[in-house]
């Protein structure tokens, strides 16, 4: 019988599947309950919904566990298909903010 060291051990990572169901379930619904009144999936940090819910800080956790690879794909698939939901907010808002500085040759002549 073989023996294996501490040191060779890798932990299990963590996933969002540890989270329960229920609570990921709920925090889903809310988010495309927010996405049909407002058009979009990307609720500001501090948003609490009305049941007190932390809607912002959740979206928040699903991003950090997708960056880290801990996000379980179908759940991963659920955010993709709300309307407006991104995974790097701050990316979208830099590239929104970069002027189009390539024009056509018509746009150039007016």
């Amino acid at each position: 019988m073989s023996t294996i060291a501490a040191d060779q051990i890798t932990p299990a990572r963590p996933t969002t599947d540890t989270v329960p169901s229920r609570f990921w379930e709920a925090n889903f619904i809310a988010l495309r309950e927010f996405a049909a009144i407002h058009g979009h999936a990307r609720p500001s940090r501090a948003h609490q919904t009305a049941d007190g819910l932390l809607l912002g800080a959740w979206v928040v956790r699903q991003r950090t566990a997708y960056d880290k690879g801990a996000l379980a794909e179908d759940r991963a698939h659920r955010l993709d298909a709300l309307p407006g939901w991104v995974w790097r907010p701050e990316s979208e808002r830099r590239r929104s903010r970069v002027p189009n500085t390539t024009t056509s040759p018509e746009e150039s002549r007016c």
